[in-house]
């Protein structure tokens, strides 16, 4: 699961935000996929699209992928 929190208090706004992420992103994954060892994928179609200036929560279970999905970002 994955949650987003934004600055704004006005709902519209942040309607808005979410509405046009993709013209603002600030990061993108597009149908991202990971392995180790060529064969068994970690993540599968990853898609995420991160406004600049909002906060990513990442919730799931262990192994799930939330760190392989950090560390990605990380470079």
């Amino acid at each position: 699961m994955v949650k987003r929190h934004g600055h704004s208090h006005q709902k519209d706004r942040k309607v808005n935000q979410l509405a046009t992420a993709n013209e603002n992103a600030f990061v993108k994954f597009d149908r991202v996929q990971k392995s180790y060892d060529g064969e068994t994928l970690v993540v599968k179609d990853l898609n995420l699209e991160l406004p600049k200036g909002e906060f990513l929560t990442m919730l799931g279970p262990s192994g799930s992928g939330k760190t392989t999905c950090l560390m990605m970002l990380a470079g």
